[in-house]
């Protein structure tokens, strides 16, 4: 039985690395072929800042169509919920929360029990820190409460007060401490 031939090119046999040759070297040194490592970290430094630049964007897309609101900011847990918040603030110097909201007297004597709140002419220390805990209109017109204080009630724990009244149908609320910087 014969082999039928195979007109297929003969295979190139020569070793891949040859250890000797016959013609004249040209280069005495040769610069080393470039490292696969430093080829692969390239590739790896571009596809993350591609998945980053991705990850940028879907982000991006998401903050604008969800709304990208802030908080309204203090929303207090002791607010009735037939309460219309009007104003709300935090962190304006020594004063750490303000909220302005329209409510019924009946829900205002809710929010007193809730907070355990006193007339402010009860607590001997009230007339240390007046000037701390007086009502002040702010450089925004929807807070707007009126500089008397006859019928403001405060509670106090150390240097934290809360003072509140019930004002043309509004609680206005401020949460001061009275030795912040």
């Amino acid at each position: 039985m014969t082999m039928p031939s195979n007109k297929a090119p003969a295979p190139n046999r020569r070793p891949r690395f040859s250890l000797g040759s016959l013609g004249e070297f040209g280069y005495l040194v040769c610069a080393p072929s470039a490292s696969p490592a430093a080829v692969s970290e390239a590739q790896r430094w571009g596809h993350i800042m591609k998945n980053l630049t991705l990850c940028v964007i879907c982000t991006l897309a998401t903050a604008l169509t969800s709304g990208c609101k802030s908080t309204r900011g203090f929303e207090p847990q002791w607010l009735p919920q037939s309460a219309q918040l009007t104003y709300s603030t935090e962190y304006e110097g020594n004063v750490r929360a303000k909220v302005k909201a329209r409510v019924t007297e009946a829900d205002f004597a809710t929010a007193v029990r809730a907070l355990k709140l006193i007339p402010y002419t009860e607590d001997q220390e009230y007339s240390q820190h007046a000037d701390h805990l007086n009502w002040k209109r702010g450089p925004d017109k929807r807070w707007d409460p009126s500089p008397d204080v006859e019928r403001t009630l405060i509670s106090h724990h150390y240097n934290w007060w809360e003072i509140v009244k019930y004002e043309n149908g509004f609680l206005y609320y401020s949460l001061v401490d009275t030795e912040g910087r």
